[in-house]
């Protein structure tokens, strides 16, 4: 459980996506039988009890690290709210640094930073990949994606309502 807590760690995102990612390329080239992408990873392992642990391991860090950020794939409303209160933080940080005289981090200057074009771009970089991958291990779970295209609509329709601000 350690190891997943640590994996949601945003510093961790392209380890953890690239790990897994690699296992169901793999897993796609040599599924002739037409087993499902999960149970081909897993069995992957030839019973090796330690490699069978490692995969269980990479598996449970990507699930838990897209959990951690899987606000984008909710009901919009909901998304929003919690945009705005992951952006309150990050520019409270920024009012912090700027203070302190201290470069401002990344998304925490609330001068520069618009929300709806940085929702956007997080969830192109990081937040579509990631349930791309998901859907591609549990095709159930679709629904994440759509409600994913959906909010992406949502905030461009945003940024054109802001027109040119930051």
């Amino acid at each position: 459980m350690i190891e997943c807590i640590l994996a949601t760690d945003m510093s961790n995102h392209f380890k953890v996506f690239s790990t897994l990612k690699s296992k169901v390329v793999q897993a796609q080239k040599v599924n002739g039988n037409g087993e499902s992408i999960l149970k081909t990873i897993i069995s992957a392992s030839n019973n090796n009890t330690i490699e069978k642990f490692d995969i269980q391991q990479d598996i449970m860090n990507y699930l838990i690290h897209t959990a951690d950020i899987s606000n984008p794939s909710k009901d919009f409303a909901i998304y929003k709210t919690w945009a705005n209160l992951c952006m309150d933080e990050f520019f409270h940080q920024g009012d912090l640094e700027k203070t302190e005289h201290l470069t401002i981090s990344f998304l925490c200057d609330r001068e520069t930073v618009n929300i709806s074009k940085a929702q956007i771009g997080f969830m192109n970089g990081i937040v579509n990949p990631l349930f791309f991958l998901l859907v591609e291990i549990l095709p159930e779970l679709r629904y994440f994606s759509l409600n994913l295209e959906k909010n992406l609509l949502e905030w461009k329709k945003e940024v054109e309502k802001e027109g040119d601000n930051k």
